[in-house]
């Protein structure tokens, strides 16, 4: 899983931050934001120093770009839940959601889970329960915990049951809280 867009380096140059520019753009950002970083660089502003050049800004107009964290956790959600890149739209449409206050974090990922693309995979209950762990909480199972949701499972609790568990637990609180987003 890529790492959540916090903190990278904006400066160009090396393979090293070529990498962060490409993570940047895989968890939602566009080659604006990339381009907003090139231009505010230290480097570019000293190269056009160099040149006698004076230096402008730039800013992004896109909704991922402006809301970096929340296009993360969206993008995390097209690679977690359907296995594929974003599309642009649908990454800006719930993105819009969540910055707009049109739909919480547990909206969209419910709305994730209840596409006809995810259902379609016909996962077992290991494999479920496997993505509610990486994307409602962040993280792998600890083996006594998935061990304890296969259990409810086979005793008759329901997958919507178990999402809705994952949902109100305080490590997705936390998640949300990293990301900027309401629960």
């Amino acid at each position: 899983m890529l790492p959540l867009f916090v903190g990278l380096d904006y400066g160009v140059g090396s393979f090293s931050k070529v990498n962060s520019w490409v993570a940047v753009m895989e968890n939602g950002c566009t080659n604006k934001k990339v381009l907003e970083g090139f231009i505010n660089s230290n480097e570019f502003d000293n190269l056009c120093k160099d040149l006698g050049i004076e230096t402008g800004s730039y800013k992004s107009d896109e909704i991922a770009d402006q809301n970096v964290k929340i296009a993360a956790f969206v993008a995390r959600l097209y690679r977690i839940v359907l296995e594929r890149r974003y599309d642009r739209e649908g990454l800006d449409n719930w993105v819009r959601a969540l910055v707009y206050g049109n739909a919480t974090a547990s909206e969209v990922v419910w709305g994730f889970l209840n596409r006809e693309e995810f259902r379609n995979r016909n996962l077992d209950d290991t494999s479920f329960l496997l993505i509610l762990f990486r994307v409602i909480l962040g993280r792998e199972p600890d083996p006594s915990g998935l061990d304890d949701w296969i259990i409810a499972l086979e005793r008759g609790c329901t997958r919507n049951q178990v999402v809705d568990g994952f949902l109100k637990s305080a490590e997705f609180g936390n998640l949300c809280a990293e990301y900027g987003i309401e629960r």
